[in-house]
């Protein structure tokens, strides 16, 4: 199970609000998957996947609102958000699959689960710090 806590706060009220609904519905679709209903897996997959795509570009929003969306450093974490949906809609073939095992749910929920925490803890908190800077 993903949780928020405030120890992941990155300080921007809509980002902070963000990740704890991300993780709301990262829990939705682990459950989904434990559920082997392929319509609720389908429609979870998509629900889940609109939601992190509105997260990333509130993220670029703000990057552009800040002018530094042009620095290295946006430039690395908008790559990363590329990055988590190419890795992501690969997990959500395979896992929409009739042949679908539960290797393939293990797998998945330890990836959501580290990228959850790596993408705060690390990439967001950073970004949070980032975008509060003068400079």
């Amino acid at each position: 199970m993903i949780e928020w806590n405030p120890a992941l706060a990155v300080h921007i009220p809509v980002i902070d609000e963000q990740h704890r609904l991300l993780a709301e519905r990262a829990n939705l679709l682990l459950h989904a998957l434990s559920t082997s209903s392929p319509e609720l897996i389908t429609n979870t997959f998509g629900y889940f996947e609109a939601f992190i795509q509105d997260h990333f570009r509130t993220e670029e929003e703000l990057l552009v609102k800040s002018g530094k969306i042009d620095s290295p450093y946006a430039q690395k974490h908008m790559a990363a958000h590329e990055t988590f949906l190419c890795e992501f809609r690969t997990f959500r073939e395979s896992l929409s699959s009739p042949d679908m095992n539960p290797a393939q749910v293990d797998a998945f929920s330890r990836w959501i689960l580290a990228w959850y925490q790596a993408h705060i803890e690390h990439d967001d908190i950073r970004l949070g710090e980032f975008l509060r800077s003068p400079e």
